[in-house]
């Protein structure tokens, strides 16, 4: 005879979830904002758009949470195809409570090519603004919800 064990699975929830349950963002909270190697203010902007489609405000002054932003852009040797220049962007977004500690990690890394390193540049960069606005923006939204169903 076969014995089946049943094994339960506790504890298995989505981040924004165990967010929201814990009231850790909620609509109103203060974040400020800390970016590093931006671009005329580009990733400063959609990060702004996102926390403010959230209903969070930005101030630098007297925060609640903070944003760290840090981007590193690298050049990319490709020997296949050397007419192409490519950079690869890694941007790291922590959002942080008051005592330093990771409340929600976001992450985006991947490259991008064109005939010049400037043009890859740009290009990385506006890819990070669309996925900013999208994907940061709709985790925000989840996080707020959640907490207003509360």
């Amino acid at each position: 005879m076969k014995k089946l064990w049943v094994v339960s699975v506790i504890g298995i929830m989505c981040l924004s979830t165990v967010m929201a349950q814990n009231n850790i963002l909620e609509q109103g909270s203060t974040i400020g904002l800390n970016i590093n190697t931006d671009r005329n203010g580009t990733i400063q902007n959609a990060f702004a758009t996102a926390l403010s489609a959230a209903a969070l405000i930005i101030d630098n002054n007297n925060p609640d949470y903070l944003l760290n932003v840090n981007i590193t852009i690298t050049p990319l040797n490709t020997p296949n195809t050397p007419d192409i220049e490519f950079v690869r962007i890694e941007l790291i977004a922590n959002l942080l409570d008051s005592n330093g500690r990771i409340l929600l990690p976001y992450t985006i890394n991947w490259r991008e090519g064109h005939f010049t390193q400037e043009g890859a540049e740009e290009r990385v960069y506006h890819r990070a603004v669309m996925k900013i606005n999208e994907e940061y923006k709709n985790l925000l939204n989840d996080i707020i919800s959640g907490n207003s169903r509360s």
